[in-house]
């Protein structure tokens, strides 16, 4: 868990040392906090490329695997077939990789077009989607609920 730690907060880290350290003086203007073209090209939409085109993997390396195993774990008590479970593992998937995919491509969208409201509503709720979506997948249902394996919440 400390090296997936390492690895999430240290790549963007270390990339937004490198922007602030290189861009320093790439502003817009000195009152508003936006990078010139190249600069965030480099900066924001490379990276933001990056997790998209990674998330899409994720994807595809994850239903393979499903197809290929053609069985997931079964639950205690779970009377579904391994079908119907593997049918519903392959929507939470589908559901949160576009999710993510959506948020990404709308964030990349309103730094071309920043003033207009609908899209950051958009990216806003498309934001809020993701963590309700998780929420209620993957620790609602789960049979040991999240807050029951945090000893401080317990």
């Amino acid at each position: 868990m400390v090296k997936a730690g390492l690895v999430a907060w240290g790549i963007p880290g270390l990339i937004v040392t490198l922007t602030g350290a290189v861009a320093r003086r790439n502003y817009v203007t000195s009152d508003y906090c936006f990078l010139q073209f190249w600069p965030l090209v480099c900066g924001l939409l490379i990276p933001a490329s990056i997790i998209i085109l990674f998330t899409i993997v994720t994807f595809i390396l994850s239903v393979h695997e499903m197809k290929r195993s053609g069985e997931l774990v079964i639950k205690q008590g779970d009377n579904t077939s391994p079908r119907g479970r593997a049918m519903g593992r392959l929507k939470d998937v589908f559901c949160i990789s576009t999710l993510i995919i959506m948020s990404w491509v709308v964030g990349c969208i309103t730094l071309i077009k920043p003033a207009i409201f609908g899209i950051q509503v958009l990216f806003i709720t498309l934001n809020f989607l993701q963590g309700f979506f998780f929420l209620i997948l993957y620790c609602s249902f789960r049979p040991d609920p999240l807050w029951q394996t945090i000893p401080c919440l317990r």
